[in-house]
């Protein structure tokens, strides 16, 4: 329960860090993404409290990412419906999965 509350934590966290390049980027173009992840997963923790955090620093509004928990049926639905709508093969399966762009 404690690591799923800090994983929620971290990624509200990480996903309302205030920017300040909103001016300086008004016409850049914004990349969109979904990260599926699991609280039980230590791979998952480490990009959402490790890896995703400079990303977030570097590109400010440029990037935006929404977490989608893949324990709850409603997370594991959007996640098959990833998989078949992206064709990710059998061997890619699994979390953290991270899909860019057209989502």
């Amino acid at each position: 329960m404690k690591l799923r509350i800090t994983t929620f934590i971290l990624l509200v966290l990480f996903l309302t860090i205030p920017i300040n390049y909103k001016i300086a980027y008004a016409d850049t173009p914004v990349v969109h993404a979904v990260l599926f992840y699991s609280q039980t997963c230590s791979h998952c923790h480490k990009v959402i409290t490790e890896d995703l955090p400079p990303l977030a620093e570097k590109y400010g509004e440029q990037l935006q990412i929404i977490g989608v928990d893949v324990t709850y049926e409603e997370g594991q639905n959007l996640y098959q419906a990833a998989i078949v709508k992206y064709e990710i093969p059998d061997h890619r399966y699994g979390v953290p999965a991270l899909i860019v762009g057209d989502t």
